[in-house]
């Protein structure tokens, strides 16, 4: 296990929640709710963030130990889990609706027809997706630039689902713990192949091991 790592580099995991909660329920589904009935609901948020601390921690531990995602550890139950989380985050974030929503938003703002600006959006979101060499390190550039706008709102309540599965891959991705050893989603177009199994190692029981564990 590697120690001294950055604390700059501990900031990933929470730049992208935020990212991701700040375009879904924050914008839409909480001040909908309290229009309705008000400020009552905000205890809602406040279960929502204690559940998904301790969920995003074992998670994270979990890859910290072994070096693979909570993804791959599912899968070893249940060869299938992997397509049902897929299939789960899928339907709960239909990249088109909230395209739509956003570029409905910018509309207001500067005009337009917001079925070509969402189209527009979508062919932007793929082709950095597809371009950067490594996923992840461009999707924390791009996430932290929205969160240190939007941070004053104080509107993040935590990500929720399938989302908090990414925080797995961000300390794979990072190379924190174990994950050292186990290649990163990089891009088949500019990002350069891992060539290494996508299983993980369980690191030895060592006290000077268990101390790095304990940091």
């Amino acid at each position: 296990m590697r120690g001294n790592q950055s604390w700059f580099k501990l900031i990933g995991p929470g730049i992208i929640a935020a990212g991701v909660g700040l375009a879904s329920g924050e914008f839409i589904l909480y001040p909908y709710i309290a229009s309705q009935v008000g400020l009552v609901f905000v205890w809602a948020a406040l279960v929502g963030l204690v559940t998904q601390f301790f969920i995003n921690m074992e998670i994270e531990r979990y890859t910290l130990a072994t070096g693979e995602t909570a993804l791959t550890g599912f899968s070893r139950f249940w060869r299938h889990w992997g397509l049902v989380f897929a299939l789960m985050t899928f339907f709960a974030n239909l990249w088109p609706g909230w395209a739509t929503s956003s570029a409905t938003i910018v509309t207001y703002l500067w005009g337009g027809n917001a079925n070509y600006i969402a189209i527009g959006m979508l062919l932007v979101i793929g082709a950095t997706l597809t371009l950067a060499p490594v996923v992840y390190t461009a999707l924390e550039r791009i996430e932290m630039v929205k969160v240190a706008v939007l941070l004053g709102a104080l509107a993040f309540a935590g990500s929720g689902g399938g989302q908090n599965l990414v925080q797995s891959n961000w300390i794979r991705d990072k190379r924190f713990g174990m994950g050292v050893y186990v290649p990163r989603i990089t891009s088949p177009v500019t990002g350069e192949a891992e060539a290494a199994p996508s299983t993980g190692y369980i690191f030895e029981m060592t006290p000077e091991n268990l101390n790095r564990w304990r940091s």
